[in-house]
This record gives C-alpha cells, structure tokens and sequence, in this order.
C-alpha cells in the first residue's frame, strides 16, 4: 500500500511543479509563497484540527518551519530555468532523502532500493539527453546548480518529515507545518514586499 501512497504522491507533487511554473506567469514566487501559506491555513489547518493534531511547541514547530524554509526554497529555484531542465533536477530529491536516511538514521538499503536510485539517476540523464540541443544552447548552468540545491532542500525536508510524522504524527505536524509556512511567508513578505505583484489578465 505504502508504493501506492507514494506513487500518488509523486504524481501530485508533479502536477504541483507545473502548476507553479505556469503560475509564474501571473505571480512571483513570492506572491506564490504568501497565497500557499494563506491557502494552507485555510484547508489545512482545520484539516488537522478535526483529527485531533495538537500544536507541539518543542522540538516539532521549530524543525516544521525549517521544513517549511527548505520547500519554499524549491519554488525560488524552479523560477530559475525551464521547468523541462531545472523540475526535472528538482525531482532527483528522493536520492538525497535516501543519502540522509542512510548517513543519520543508519537505515539499511536493500538491492531494490539503490535499482531505484539508479534509475531516477538513468532517468535524469535521459530526460536531459532528450533535451541537449537545449541544453548545449544555455552557457551559464545555473539551472543545475539551483536544481540540484532544490533538490537537496526538499529532500532533507523529507528527511525531517519522516522523523516528525514518527514522533508526533501526521496531524501534529501538519498544524506545526502550516504554522511554519505562515512564519516564513511573512518574513519573506516582509523583505520582499516590491515582488508581491499579481498579473491581472
């Protein structure tokens, strides 16, 4: 059951991707960033509530911002390139989830787990032969960099996540996590306020 939550995930989180870059057009990230923190508040928040999540002051809020930091960080680099180059880097962070799993939790790796690595790492490298003509036309390769640094946030967010979700469970950490967003969002506003700009058309 867990491959198939997980496989429901992933596909969600794709869309997610492509919705942002397209949002682009009308939003700044920073725009993005403060609707999503508002738009969890609403639907999340309650969510949590109803199934009986309880705020946890110590040590889950201050590890759900800095979670909630690390994923909004993902939409600063996905602005940085073609969502073809740069989203299909962001989506190597399962490999970082893993690296961090093994290296802090010491959780054994099984043949079917590094196939797994080894093939989202074949995938990458076929998506970007497929677009080489694009890519050989982009001197300056910024997009991997932010790509690759997307990728390693969001994966050591995922990281933090397992343990969290362990600990206090999905509800309780989902409040933390919308309490978080909301901190950043604002900190963010607060020094970005000339990118909050909303397209109209």
């Amino acid at each position: 059951m867990w491959l198939v939550y997980s496989l429901a995930t992933a596909v969600c989180w794709g869309l997610v991707l492509a919705t942002v870059k397209k949002s682009y057009d009308s939003f700044s990230p920073t725009t993005f960033v403060l609707i999503g923190s508002i738009a969890a508040l609403l639907i999340l928040f309650p969510f949590a509530l109803i199934n009986n999540g309880k705020l946890v002051l110590w040590p889950l809020l201050p590890i759900a911002t800095l979670v909630a930091a690390l994923f909004i960080f993902e939409f600063y680099a996905l602005e940085k390139g073609k969502l073809s180059l740069t989203g299909t880097v962001l989506n190597t962070y399962p490999i970082f989830t893993f690296l961090l799993a093994r290296l802090f939790l010491g959780e054994s790796t099984t043949l079917l787990t590094r196939l797994g690595v080894g093939l989202i790492l074949v995938g990458i490298i076929t998506l970007s032969l497929e677009n080489w003509e694009e890519v050989k036309k982009i001197r300056s390769k910024k997009w991997l960099f932010w790509g690759l640094a997307g990728a390693f946030a969001t994966g050591a967010g995922d990281f933090f996540i397992k343990d969290m979700i362990s600990a206090y469970g999905p509800y309780s950490y989902s409040l933390a996590f919308v309490v978080g967003w909301l901190f950043i969002a604002l900190i963010i506003a607060v020094f970005d306020r000339k990118n909050i700009k909303i397209k109209l058309s």
